[in-house]
């Protein structure tokens, strides 16, 4: 092939064509690598709190995550061995449990007989949980949820010690209730 032969000339275009084309190959992963985060110069990813799980009686309790990056709401063994929620930080809103740690599922029905909670102001709004029947007959509040995002599972809370309630009135309890002698109905 002489120096300045079609062919050759046609063979160095192609070479360069071909360097080129792995030049901008390589910028491209390059540019991949960086944008997707592999560098070191990118911050680590923000952690949500995750809460933490503890055995009760061979169940395993979750805390309730709550959003924002709030800390979460500790998962507790409650007296009776069932999973709980400790109360603590429920005491910044005004609800004073006599014992701190509240078994989740309480019993109770959400009843129009017992008055829904006081509004409390809170980060997210105001917040008020409905009224509901103990099965020992007395107006509680249906804690199962806040602002229908945030899952507590707690049931119908007893409004005595809750948001200082000071005695609840009386209802009756729904055949699902399971208190009294002969655990609510024949």
């Amino acid at each position: 092939m002489a120096p300045g032969s079609p062919s050759r000339i046609a063979a160095t275009i192609l070479g360069m064509r071909a360097s080129a084309l792995s030049s901008v190959i390589l910028v491209c992963v390059a540019a991949f690598v960086a944008a997707a985060g592999c560098g070191d110069d990118d911050p680590p990813p923000k952690e949500e709190p995750a809460g933490s799980v503890v055995d009760c009686e061979g169940m395993r309790c979750n805390s309730v995550v709550l959003p924002r990056g709030y800390e979460p709401i500790p998962a507790c063994c409650a007296s009776n061995g069932e999973c709980g929620l400790d109360g603590t930080q429920f005491d910044q809103y005004g609800a004073m449990f006599d014992d701190l740690c509240q078994p989740r599922n309480q019993p109770g029905e959400a009843d129009d007989e017992c008055e829904a909670s006081t509004p409390v102001a809170t980060d997210f709004g105001m917040l008020t949980f409905p009224g509901c029947c103990t099965p020992a007959g007395r107006c509680g509040y249906l804690v199962n949820n806040a602002f229908t995002i945030i899952q507590l599972g707690l049931g119908c809370v007893d409004a005595q010690p809750f948001l200082e309630a000071g005695v609840p009135p009386s209802c009756t309890p729904g055949p699902g209730g399971g208190g009294g002698a002969g655990g609510g109905g024949p």
